[in-house]
């Protein structure tokens, strides 16, 4: 158990420290995904039929749109409610989806979300700190946006310009690999499905954990990165949270990634 204080006098806990060593390589995207990048892979190949399909999320404005974090998109629509639900027996999704799509316009079948151990191995950067800048949430403006440094809380326009809301893509600093937007723009979706930690030892770690299988009438996945309207004191690095399939609002988005080594499916 690791605890520190944050400026605002309050403490945070990491409990049920699970190890998982990473042996299949993989990118992430630099940026969290975008509105535009969103409404453009959508359209490719038969359109969707509606607006909120299109361009769903929640911040519209039509002056800048395009570059902001996309938000309040659903699981469903980025993997689909069917083959896309089988993770992790099959990495299949559904045809129609944001990913279906994505790869058709590719040629590949390695995009997809991130596992949620490749988000924390990503966030985390080598770092072994709290957040990926340190332990306490000094300087964190540099890096994110929340509740209290930009967003304006729940009560902000949909309309909003970009003082408040959520941000651009890569408005703020990186993590030290350079990559964007982990902390707080949405709560960013993962491949896995939710579960309680259990601890493991650090000479035993779980290989290329995928997670767990989906139980009878599961709807939850796990979920990371923190939104915009939070506290940054939600943000570290092993902080998450559950998100459904259908939710909207401040969950939704996600970083791309490509695997460049596949997983052995099915599940053990």
């Amino acid at each position: 158990v690791k605890t520190a204080a944050n400026p605002d006098g309050t403490t945070f806990k990491m409990m049920n420290v699970r190890y998982v060593k990473m042996t299949k390589r993989y990118y992430m995207a630099v940026f969290e995904c975008t509105q535009r990048q969103w409404e453009r892979v959508m359209m490719k190949g038969t359109p969707v039929a509606t607006n909120a399909e299109r361009r769903p999320s929640r911040f519209n404005n039509e002056t800048c749109y395009a570059a902001r974090i996309l938000d309040s998109v659903k699981h469903d629509n980025i993997r689909g409610t069917n083959k896309g639900c089988n993770w992790p027996d099959s990495p299949e999704v559904d045809e129609g989806s944001f990913m279906y799509r994505l790869r058709a316009l590719t040629g590949s079948d390695r995009f997809d979300l991130p596992t949620d151990a490749q988000w924390e191995y990503a966030y985390r950067a080598g770092t072994t700190t709290a957040y990926f800048w340190g332990n306490t949430t000094t300087g964190y403006g540099r890096y994110m946006r929340d509740k209290n440094n930009g967003h304006g809380g729940s009560g902000v326009s949909a309309d909003c310009d970009l003082s408040q809301g959520n941000p651009r893509a890569g408005d703020y600093e990186p993590n030290p690999w350079g990559i964007y937007d982990l902390p707080a723009g949405t709560w960013e979706y993962t491949l896995d499905w939710w579960e309680d930690v259990v601890a493991n030892s650090a000479d035993d770690p779980e290989i290329d954990r995928k997670g767990p299988r989906r139980t009878a009438g599961q709807v939850q996945h796990a979920a990371r990165g923190g939104c915009s309207m939070d506290a940054v004191s939600g943000f570290m690095s092993a902080t998450g949270r559950t998100a459904q399939n259908t939710a909207t609002q401040y969950l939704g988005g996600f970083h791309v990634v490509y695997r460049f080594d596949d997983f052995d499916y099915p599940a053990n």
